[in-house]
């Protein structure tokens, strides 16, 4: 999401041996702590979404095909992320590139990079509001809001990454204008998406622990909801915290002393490098869930008879099978019943 500028010696002197040198082994010693990082979040990426598309790969529904397509869609866009940062990095390590090639290569690859970790937040933040909407029983309220905020932060991470395109322009507006406006859109799109994170994520795990002290409470007979290992799973993995927790550590980087949303090899660069590989996660672990566990996870109340219904299953987008408590009644039902779509 941000530029990148490769350090250069003191215009007012031509570089020495002894400078060059100290250079290239500060970039090679920035180089090697990204790039590191970077492969290994990657490395977990790429094993997550072998699983997510194995667990996936015997489904027939339209849903389980649709959350096939998401996840490798996401897989292309961050496979070419990955190689764009480390074309930018190996690039890094030339002391004096030829002139010609910031904007033959080194701009298209930045936009590149910038664009495919927006949408990378995008397809993130759109499977949990997704998720959002699916726990709290589908209402409209439950899928506009949630999907308006998402949309809103993905066009406003857009506009920030477009601004790159100016150089093309008019190469001195775009290193003292439109830069900077970059680097301000980007810390504003990266907290945005942490407050909408925030909200998504804490409305899912609460709505879950809630549902399963509700069984709970009343002895239901539910493998799901009645153990605690299940219900941690669960809410850690449709809240998408690994996102959430890489936004935390963004905006932590982005405020840091030595840190902030620039084109500096600081703590904020490196954030920003790496922080597309959480959304991939995410998104990965959600579906693998979906996938292994065979769970739609619909939740629903009802009022009228003190009811607390939690589904199960997803075969052909729709729930194998419900249980059902009727608290007023002291029964549970037990029932195979296509009840609720993915």
């Amino acid at each position: 999401m941000t530029t990148l500028a490769t350090p250069s010696p003191s215009p007012s002197a031509a570089p020495g041996p002894l400078s060059v040198s100290f250079l290239s082994f500060n970039n090679l010693s920035v180089i090697a702590v990204v790039f590191s990082a970077l492969s290994a979040l990657f490395g977990a990426y790429v094993i997550l979404f072998v699983l997510a598309v194995w667990s996936t790969y015997s489904r027939t529904g339209t849903s389980y095909r649709r959350l096939r397509i998401v996840t490798i869609v996401l897989f292309i866009n961050l496979l070419t992320h990955y190689i764009c940062r480390g074309i930018t990095f190996g690039r890094a390590r030339l002391v004096n590139p030829p002139a010609g090639d910031l904007r033959m290569v080194d701009i298209p690859i930045v936009f590149i990079g910038s664009i495919t970790c927006t949408f990378a937040g995008f397809l993130s933040d759109g499977l949990v509001a997704w998720r959002f909407y699916v726990v709290y029983g589908r209402k409209r309220w439950a899928m506009y809001l949630p999907a308006t905020a998402v949309i809103v932060n993905a066009l406003l991470g857009f506009s920030g990454d477009f601004q790159h395109l100016e150089f093309y322009r008019s190469t001195q507006t775009y290193t003292e204008t439109f830069k900077l406006h970059a680097f301000k859109i980007n810390a504003a799109w990266g907290w945005f998406m942490f407050g909408i994170n925030t909200v998504l994520s804490g409305a899912i795990i609460g709505r879950i622990i809630y549902i399963s002290k509700s069984t709970d409470k009343h002895n239901a007979a539910c493998s799901y909801g009645g153990k605690r290992y299940n219900t941690a799973l669960a809410a850690v993995t449709e809240s998408a915290l690994v996102t959430w927790v890489g936004l935390l550590l963004y905006e932590i980087a982005a405020i840091a002393p030595t840190g902030h949303i620039t084109s500096v090899w600081n703590v904020g660069y490196v954030m920003v490098c790496i922080i597309p590989m959480f959304f991939g996660i995410s998104q990965c672990l959600i579906t693998a869930r979906l996938g292994i566990v065979n769970d739609g996870f619909d939740l629903r109340e009802s009022n009228r008879d003190h009811a607390v219904a939690m589904s199960f299953g997803a075969d052909s987008g729709r729930a194998a099978r419900e249980i059902t408590i009727t608290v007023s009644r002291e029964t549970v039902i037990d029932a195979e019943k296509g009840a609720v779509d993915l």
